[in-house]
């Protein structure tokens, strides 16, 4: 994990944050051999799901 008191000293527990490295690696890779433009991995995907969507239809209305 990339949140520890070593690089990060105001966070305690950081370890306790996000996601293993090697579960967001193979995420990750999943979605990029894929060929996916956006790769969401994690607890990401919930809020991706339900909100995303909605955004770029919004954009699409904007742009097109």
């Amino acid at each position: 994990e990339l949140h520890d008191e070593k690089h990060q000293p105001e966070i305690k527990n950081g370890r306790q944050m996000g996601m293993p490295l090697d579960q967001f690696t193979n995420e990750a890779y999943e979605g990029l051999a894929a060929g996916k433009e956006e790769v969401v991995v994690g607890k990401s995907v919930e809020w991706y799901e339900a909100f995303e969507p909605q955004r770029q239809e919004v954009f699409r209305k904007m742009v097109g």
